[in-house]
């Protein structure tokens, strides 16, 4: 399959300063453009310690960082993560909710006998279209899928 053509964009210092400061920032519509730009780098043909990579040397906060400065998850284990791994880039790829879906059921777990969290396969999860706005078309990630695999 061939990649698809790579368009050139030539920045000024002070846009390359500016775009920075927005990419830092916290906003949820910050994240959101974040977060579509990152499933774009896939279907652009990076792969997952590619796009970490450039996400660290940008200074984007890792998602479980992110959360914790947030209040959201209040473990300190997040407090000093510093850098994105392949295994968050993974998931977001994978991950319909980018696509205005609702994918539940997307993990079990078996806490009561031992055992930890375990993936379930797509035929089990309970899918509800259109329950919050899209970040990114469903031809765009599905095309994002498609190329994963051809990967693999």
């Amino acid at each position: 399959m061939a990649r698809p053509k790579q368009n050139v964009v030539i920045l000024t210092a002070d846009e390359v300063s500016a775009l920075q400061k927005i990419i830092r920032t916290h906003t949820a519509e910050a994240r959101t453009v974040q977060r579509a730009k990152i499933l774009l780098y896939s279907y652009e043909g990076m792969s997952d310690t590619a796009i970490a990579k450039k996400l660290n040397s940008l200074e984007i906060l890792p998602p479980s960082r992110y959360r914790f400065e947030k209040g959201i998850t209040k473990a300190k284990k997040h407090e000093d993560t510093l850098c994105w791994y392949k295994s968050a880039i993974k998931r977001m790829a994978e991950n319909p909710v980018y696509t205005g879906v609702m994918a539940s059921g997307r993990y079990k777990s078996n806490l009561l006998r031992g055992g930890g969290v375990i993936e379930t396969g797509s035929n089990e999860w309970i899918i509800t279209e259109d329950s919050h706005p899209a970040i990114i078309d469903r031809e765009t990630f599905e095309a994002v899928r498609r190329i994963r695999g051809a990967r693999k």
